[in-house]
């Protein structure tokens, strides 16, 4: 058995959740002993042709076997909803510590490696922790107390059966730092082919262009060369360490039983090999009783080694979760702020304006700053517009703002205090969209009262009706992973209505119409305007249409944030004057 502290301590987390599982795992257990013993008794009253009583062993029989049955079911409803919340605790805490700029930029990170973490090992661990560690509970619970009652028929049996439990479960233990490095390189194996077939696929345009396809396939052929050998060589320590097991278990069973029928008939005069049949015959319960109970006390043993292999990945990701964060205890969650306002679609109103003060940030291994000392102030009801050369820090700001990314000095305010993640809304330049239906995607952060008119608006002001008339099934049509089955335009637009439907005062926007034509970019930032009464709408762009209808315009260069002096004689009003007057 392999318990490793920071697992046991997860468990901890979700204690009344894991007791549950457990507990229903004891009782599963428990059937199989009642069946045991009403195998006993069915046996005894053959022996004493006593029909009546068989009959009624067949019975507790047949009503253990079905109250196994139920409690089964019931045991893995729970350990899902363990499984469940044990997933999401350790996804948060992982996706916390990778989508931060700081992780994003840095060149040693690869993204199969980050979600072969995410997603992998934390289904690894669930199944350590409501598959395998339950089991080992229950043989802590159960195992000495099937010797105690062994004890009851056989003293002596007890004493040896006691001695062969405790070899089968320290025995193999002699073997955990020999699986502990094996595993861990095996891990290392798995991860470095993920992270090369995730790249392999994200490039694989790339690799046909250039003829290196057959190089690259050549490569993978020899990481899955690799990763074979370190399962192989992982398995036969495993193999090991279950001979072990069974072993003792085997010998256990054998020997306690043995000393068991001595010790209650003693050795018969026709020899040994008549000494069970006068056992059999003097007191047929007692002997069949111990028979059974030899077998089930090492039932729980047996479990735990069925289920070693189902928490084996959880074991060796143990490493790289620990580098991730997964077990790092959960900050503080700052209370969300109150939604004053009238209850309509645009509940969320900005209650003040939002504050950059003396923001200065560096990232590591850099010669200069990307943002110095940033001082700038963006009020409710206007379209903030921020330009600047690519690489200016305009996503730096951004992630500042969102809350990612903490500047070395400086602070960002929302009326006077720290913004709160649930008060901004994004619309990405190349959004993040799931496998599901469009429904699905468009209210992904959305409050829980949004309703289908309230959704259809959204898609409206973010020009995305006429795509909703060509969808035989509208709201609930599905797309694929990542967008794949929409065009650029069409996800940018998406996104817009996505972070409409969040209904956050503030609304951060990045390059929202770099996807669009004229037409549909005119009629994207028309509704805009609408959109931004009561809220803080900062947009970064480069485009002529989105400037002109900003209310305060701001060029990023060389870390410092400036007004452009044409700002101040912009107005807030529908930007429909400007677009035509450009026109």
């Amino acid at each position: 058995m392999m318990i490793v502290p920071e697992l046991v301590h997860l468990s901890r987390d979700h204690r009344h959740r894991f007791r549950r599982v457990t507990g229903a795992l004891v009782g599963v257990s428990l059937t199989h002993l009642v069946q045991a013993l009403a195998v006993a008794g069915a046996l005894t009253a053959v022996v004493q042709a006593r029909p009546g009583l068989g009959a009624l062993w067949l019975g507790v029989l047949a009503m253990a076997a079905v109250t196994r049955l139920l409690l089964r079911q019931h045991q893995q409803r729970l350990a899902s909803d363990l499984g469940t919340a044990i997933r999401r605790q350790m996804r948060v805490r992982v996706l916390r510590r990778l989508l931060v700029p700081e992780r994003l930029h840095d060149v040693a990170s690869r993204a199969g490696s980050a979600r072969l973490t995410a997603v992998d090992a934390v289904d690894g661990v669930d199944a350590y922790l409501t598959r395998y560690l339950p089991h080992v509970a229950q043989v802590a619970a159960l195992c000495p107390l099937l010797v105690l009652a062994m004890a009851a028929f056989s003293p002596a049996a007890a004493g040896v059966l006691a001695i062969f439990v405790l070899l089968a479960v320290v025995a193999p233990r002699a073997f955990n730092r020999w699986m502990t490095t094996r595993s861990r390189e095996r891990w290392e194996s798995y991860d470095d082919l993920s992270a090369d077939v995730q790249e392999s696929l994200q490039g694989m345009r790339t690799l046909q262009l250039l003829g290196a396809v057959p190089a690259r396939r050549r490569a993978l052929r020899r990481r899955s060369a690799r990763l074979h050998r370190e399962t192989v060589r992982t398995m036969r320590t495993s193999l090991w360490e279950s001979g072990i097991l069974d072993l003792m278990i085997q010998a256990g069973t054998a020997v306690a039983s043995a000393l068991a029928i001595l010790t209650a008939a003693g050795v018969s005069d026709g020899g040994l090999l008549a000494t069970p049949f006068a056992a059999v015959a003097e007191d047929p319960f007692r002997i069949f009783a111990v028979l059974v109970l030899t077998s089930e006390t090492f039932r729980p043993i047996r479990d735990v080694s069925q289920q070693w292999h189902a928490g084996f990945l959880g074991l060796s990701a143990v490493g790289t979760l620990r580098e991730h964060g997964a077990f790092d205890a959960d900050p503080p969650s700052p209370a969300p702020p109150e939604n004053p306002g009238p209850d309509d679609r645009r509940r969320r109103r900005a209650s003040g304006s939002l504050r950059l003060e003396g923001v200065h940030h560096q990232y590591p291994r850099t010669v200069s700053p990307v943002l110095r000392g940033v001082e700038a102030e963006f009020l409710p009801d206007r379209i903030s517009v921020i330009s600047g050369p690519s690489g200016a820090g305009k996503s730096t700001l951004f992630d500042i703002v969102l809350g990612l990314l903490e500047p070395e000095s400086g602070q960002v305010t929302l009326a006077d205090r720290r913004p709160h993640p649930q008060e901004i809304a994004v619309a990405s330049q190349t959004p993040s969209l799931l496998s599901g239906t469009l429904r699905e995607n468009l209210c992904l952060a959305a409050p829980d009262d949004v309703d289908t008119p309230m959704t259809l608006d959204a898609c409206a002001d973010a020009g995305l009706d006429g795509l909703l008339a060509e969808l035989p099934e509208g709201l609930d049509t599905l797309i694929t992973e990542g967008g794949a089955s929409l065009s650029r335009g069409q996800a940018q637009r998406v996104a817009i209505a996505r972070a409409y439907l969040a209904d956050r005062p503030v609304l951060l926007m990045d390059e929202p119409t770099s996807a669009l034509d004229t037409d549909s970019a005119r009629h994207v930032l028309s509704r805009l305007r609408e959109r931004a009464e009561g809220r803080i709408v900062l947009v970064i762009s480069h485009r002529d249409d989105v400037t002109a209808v900003a209310d305060q315009r701001w060029h990023l260069e060389s870390g410092l944030l400036r007004p452009l002096d044409a700002a101040s004689s912009v107005t807030a009003g529908p930007p429909s004057t400007h677009l035509e007057e450009d026109a």
